[in-house]
């Protein structure tokens, strides 16, 4: 994932937020005919995540916070206090957006959405352009 952490430079026990753009992977189902979307999201829970939809771009995002962090102590390094992640994804032509499914399962969330029959690849007849036109030789 690519990080970015910020820090209030005046305060050294501010807290921390780590900003993550999580990695992903997608892919055309032949066989099932469907669209398929994995984005990796380790250390998320499922209520942590929101999935919304706006056209052809899919956008997750969400935020973990440590209800585990000790006020008593002076942290020389967290990185698992707060964790913000974000990504926008567009979907290609074809993708059945209403129908759209998202499940969570062991840190990754698992987007699928079938293809319109329009999307799937088809064969085009090749005709014979004088038989067709009804020209004949003379």
């Amino acid at each position: 994932m690519d990080n970015v952490t910020r820090r209030d430079a005046a305060d050294t026990n501010s807290e921390h937020v780590l900003i993550a753009v999580p990695p992903i992977e997608a892919w055309i189902d032949k066989h099932k005919k469907e669209y398929r979307l994995s984005i990796a999201v380790p250390g998320m829970e499922q209520k942590d995540l929101q999935v919304s939809l706006q056209g052809n771009n899919l956008t997750v995002s969400g935020e973990r916070k440590d209800s585990q962090q000790n006020r008593d102590v002076y942290y020389l390094q967290q990185e698992f206090s707060r964790r913000r992640l974000h990504r926008t994804i567009v979907l290609p032509e074809g993708v059945d957006t209403e129908r759209l499914t998202a499940e969570y399962n062991n840190g990754v969330l698992e987007i699928r959405a079938p293809l319109r029959e329009s999307a799937l690849p088809r064969q085009i007849e090749v005709t014979n352009a004088q038989k067709s036109k009804g020209v004949s030789a003379t």
